[in-house]
């Protein structure tokens, strides 16, 4: 027997796992006890009218919200199909607002959940789809989750005598309260079983009734079940939230009590730390109450443990230790729980909670000891039967709760030390506690939610639709839709959110709105209310608030403000002369909501008009003087600035106009030779690139309106050299690599306006030249490489023959290569086919009976062309939905690309045998990815379709993605998806 330097207060038996411990020590914790027993008789006799009173006040609700029975569509469906489960709960009074059901796949042992279809008072109906055969196995049901009102159940069908499962494509035994028949023969043959029956549901009396399907079993079941029906034990359902679960974590030791060591490592720090992470995920869970009886290096005496538990009001503490022997081969985990003396409810569940965490932590790959009780050789319980041994399950036994010591790994044990060394595996004890308390309890992560309101408010020509709710969850979205009554039919006001209001815009009428909320953990829940509408809010809203202006010294700038939930709007602006009583027009319709107004003096009434894209329309009025006249047919040159450059200057000049279409032309005249010259005719530009001889030059900037008012602005300029000789200059190569092609750019200077390119690349693996353009006036071109390393040399041209070049070396990688060595080993095709699904029983007789067999051929056939064999092999589990198949190619044609299936139903080409599909399916890869000959016959139907080395890329083979318009497929990002989707994830299982 382990020693526990704290909890132990009696010397063991087992001197060969144990040491004796002080005597003394033991008679001074008895006559505490004593003293314990005494104080808590006075406290046991109040608590018990209390707890007789709670104890109504529970078995009440767990009454109301007990299991009555459960049914099973099938014992076994086939795939693809719908099991179908129904669960009565309580009865015709009883509201069941949330349900799951939880299930196992026996074989993988993975658990499951499924949220409740349909939900009637009284019963529940909760549907399990399965698509294909990979799902084989048989499913056990484990118990059912539940909420009614605030208050949340669960209960465990094994608990209840409830032995429920079925089989998909598999035979096997099931024993729920009912299962569906098929047709009459299986009634007449259930007939002849003693009390076996096809669906049933109870009736107004208190009888059961068979029914000819789940649904009228769940319709019969809504219409009530009267208490008489109940035959499951309520109370073994654990109640979570009618009372919170209180749970102590008591790390044993601290401060002075060092505990045991060992290892360099104290029991103390240990304990303190596997709480610390016990409680941060316990209280992820919903319903529960954590403490500690230490949170630091504090020593805290046994009783006053279990006193603070009690005022804590637990329903169980559970002391943390760390254990030691004599023995260095001792290793492992061993929980003691309560005996079954004086309270035998308590012993049970100590045991049964004992259990829940055992099998959590022996998980983690820790020995199990087993769970143990250990009695005091003389102390007694009131009641004259013997104690417990340990103080902490002693005390807290006569306070009224459970308490457990769990010793996790021993001190004295090296492999053991080893373990505990790591933090990551104390935090991973910590939640394998933690898991195994709250598997005890019922506990789930799952948190509630309500929807508590629908309102709605007017705001701008639209309605809010606002929902109140309440949740602890995080991640609640909301969908809104609508009924219109008058039309009888349905509309959608919001897709998915996690807006709690959104902007609707009906027409008059009568509806339902209705708010379907779900959060990050599935709950998810519905409410609808009546609404009745009589303004039409269908229309966009548009609103004008006002009009500004600022008056310039040629214009009047004038623009409205405005609100709109329209996608456009646009204005026009009129002004009315009120002297001549005529309307002119300052702007036609455009999107913008300013102009500039070319006013004569005078007084006007200024107007603008709006209108959405859908037709809603408003004006704006303001009375407006022009004191004098501001027309737009005006230019002012302000001054001339200019850029030295190295071989050009720019020239440019500042100006103002009311005319948007201002032209300007340069002029240059040479003082040395007397003679004008023009830099830039007539145009829209207000700058210019001048190439002068050296000199002196008077530089003029003229302007002219489009009405043809005319200024000039002139400069004396000196030319300290000659910028007329023909220059070039390649600064660089940008290289821009795309989807099947690169695109080549060359930065240059010149001030020749007619430069022109040649592009060349050399292979440095073929030591070969390429003209990719010869002379072209375009510095972009648009080059079809394959990967390899490169130098890519441009030369440029000028007009009178001045060249610069400029070369840059570049590694390409166009994509995964089709051809070449494999990067993968059967082995590793195994091993990810079987992660992903099971290998068809379909290919049982074939050549390739066993997966092993099925790769071992792509293996072979892609070895025998040069094809990777990752390649075929991951086309094929995308092509067939890793041999399961299920579009216009069935399993029997041997066909595993859909060679020849283009769709609308066409099947495509069947072969003969695995080998000879996988063969057509390599060949037809290698005629898109190379130019050689076959190394066997061709088999494949369709090769000679193909232009040969189109693809030699995975990438390239959607033809979206092929730079000359080839491919295997018309999807987008085909050959992308093999090698994401596939080929990187056999790869990346593989290291």
């Amino acid at each position: 027997m382990p020693v526990d330097t704290e909890q132990q207060t009696e010397a063991p038996a087992d001197t060969e796992q144990a040491v004796e411990s002080d005597a003394a020590a033991y008679e001074a914790v008895e006559a505490e006890a004593e003293e314990d027993a005494a104080m808590e008789e006075q406290m046991d006799a109040e608590d018990e009218a209390l707890e007789e009173e709670d104890d109504t006040e529970e078995a009440d609700t767990l009454l109301a919200g007990s299991i009555n029975y459960l049914t099973v569509d099938a014992a076994q469906i086939q795939a693809p199909g719908t099991q179908n489960v129904v669960v009565s709960i309580g009865s015709d009074d009883t509201t069941v607002d949330s349900a799951t059901l939880s299930y196992k796949n026996v074989t993988t042992g993975e658990e499951k959940t499924v949220a409740a279809g349909t939900i009637k008072p009284g019963a529940v109906l909760f549907s399990m789809s399965y698509s294909d055969t990979s799902e084989r196995s048989v499913y056990q049901l484990s118990g059912v989750t539940y909420t009614i009102g605030k208050q949340t159940f669960y209960a465990d069908f094994a608990a209840n005598g409830i032995d429920a499962k079925y089989g998909v494509n598999q035979e096997t035994e099931t024993n729920p309260d009912a299962v569906m028949t098929d047709d009459k023969a299986d009634e007449e043959a259930q007939t002849d079983l003693d009390g076996a029956i096809s669906v049933v549901s109870i009736d107004e009396n208190g009888n059961e009734v068979q029914e000819s399907s789940i649904a009228e079993a769940i319709d019969a079941a809504s219409e009530g079940t009267p208490e008489s029906a109940v035959s499951v034990q309520s109370a073994d359902e654990t109640l979570l939230t009618a009372k919170n679960v209180v749970v102590v974590l008591d790390p044993g030791h601290g401060g002075s009590d060092s505990g045991t060591t060992g290892g360099g490592l104290k029991e103390k720090d240990l304990n303190l730390k596997i709480a610390q992470y016990c409680k941060a995920e316990l209280e992820q869970y919903y319903g529960v109450t954590v403490y500690m009886t230490r949170t630091t290096d504090t020593y805290v005496s046994l009783d006053d443990r279990t006193t603070m538990a009690k005022n804590w009001g637990a329903n169980v503490i559970v002391s943390i230790h760390i254990n030691n022997s004599s023995s260095t081969s001792a290793s492992g985990v061993e929980i003691y729980y309560p005996n079954s003396n004086y309270n035998s409810q308590i012993g049970s569940q100590g045991s049964a909670l004992a259990s829940r965490i055992l099998s959590q932590l022996t998980a983690l790959g820790l020995t199990n000891r087993g769970t143990k009780i250990r009695n005091a050789n003389d102390t007694t319980y009131p009641d004259g039967s013997k104690a417990d041994y340990y103080s902490i399950i002693r005390n807290a036994k006569i306070k009224g709760f459970p308490g457990i010591i769990v010793e996790h790994a021993f001190l004295s044990n090296s492999k053991d030390v080893s373990f505990l060394s790591s933090d990551a595996n104390l935090k991973r004890v910590g939640v394998a506690d933690a898991t195994g308390i709250a598997q005890y309890f019922g506990l789930s992560k799952q948190a509630s939610m309500s929807i508590d309101s629908i309102t709605t408010t007017e705001s701008k020509g639209a309605l809010t639709v606002n929902v109140g709710y309440t949740t602890n969850a995080s991640g609640i979205q909301f969908r809104y839709t609508y009924y219109d009554v008058n039309k009888g039919s349905w509309g959608l006001i919001s897709e998915w959110t996690t807006a709690s209001s959104v902007k609707w815009k009906p027409t008059p009428g009568t509806y339902w709105i209705q708010v379907s909320a779900i959060d990050s953990n599935n709950i998810a829940k519905v409410s609808t209310v009546g609404f009745q509408n009589n303004t039409d809010y269908s229309k966009s809203y548009l609103a004008l608030n006002g009009i500004c202006y600022q008056v310039k010294d040629h214009s009047i700038d004038a623009g409205v403000a405005y609100e709109t939930d329209a996608s456009s709007v646009q204005f026009r602006w009129l002004a009315y002369n009120l002297k001549t009583q005529e309307w002119s027009s300052i702007s036609d319709w455009y999107a913008g909501n300013w102009t500039t107004w070319y006013a004569k003096a005078g007084d006007y009434w200024l107007y603008v008009e709006a209108k959405t894209n859908d037709g809603v329309t408003k004006n704006y009025t303001i009375c407006f003087h022009a004191a004098e006249d501001h027309t737009n047919d005006y230019v002012n040159l302000n001054g001339i600035c200019y850029q030295i450059k190295d071989h050009s200057i720019d020239v440019g000049v500042a100006y103002d106009s009311g005319d948007p279409k201002v032209k300007f032309r340069w002029q240059a005249y040479n003082l040395d030779t007397g003679g004008w010259e023009t830099i830039a005719d007539w145009n829209g530009g207000n700058w210019a690139t001048w190439t002068p001889h050296a000199g002196n030059y008077w530089l003029q900037a003229q302007a002219t309106t489009s009405s043809g008012t005319v200024a000039a602005y002139t400069i004396c300029f000196a030319a300290t050299k000659d910028y007329s000789a023909d220059y070039i200059k390649v600064n660089g190569v940008c290289v821009v690599q795309s989807t099947g092609k690169v695109d080549l750019g060359a930065s240059y200077e010149s001030n020749d306006s007619n430069v022109q390119f040649m592009w060349q690349i050399y292979d440095l693996s073929s030591s070969q030249w390429t003209t990719i353009t010869t002379w072209t006036g375009a510095n972009w071109t648009t080059w079809k490489p394959a990967s390899g390393s490169y130098w890519i040399y441009v030369t440029a041209r000028t007009s009178k023959g001045s060249t610069a070049t400029f070369c840059q070396g570049v590694t390409l990688n166009m994509g995964y290569a089709i051809m070449g060595s494999s990067g993968t080993t059967l082995t590793q095709m195994i091993n990810y086919y079987n992660s992903k699904a099971i290998y068809p029983t379909f290919y049982m007789y074939s050549d390739a009976p066993t997966i092993m067999d099925f790769c071992r051929i792509y293996v072979e056939e892609c070895t025998a062309e040069g094809v990777k064999p990752e390649v075929a092999f991951c086309q094929t589990m995308k092509e067939t939905g890793f041999l399961t198949f299920g579009g216009d190619v069935s399993i029997t044609q041997y066909n595993f690309a859909g060679l020849g299936a283009t769709g609308n139903g066409a099947t495509g080409d069947s072969f003969s045998s695995v080998r000879e599909g996988v063969r057509a399916q390599v060949q037809h890869l290698k005629a898109y990815a190379s130019t050689a000959s076959l190394s066997y016959p061709c088999v494949d139907k369709r090769f000679s379709y193909v232009s040969r080395g189109c693809a030699p890329y995975v990438e390239w083979l959607g033809i979206s993605e092929n730079p000359y318009g080839k491919g295997w497929a018309t999807a987008k990002n085909y050959g992308y998806s093999i090698v994401n989707g596939y080929i990187s994830k056999l790869l990346a299982a593989a290291k």
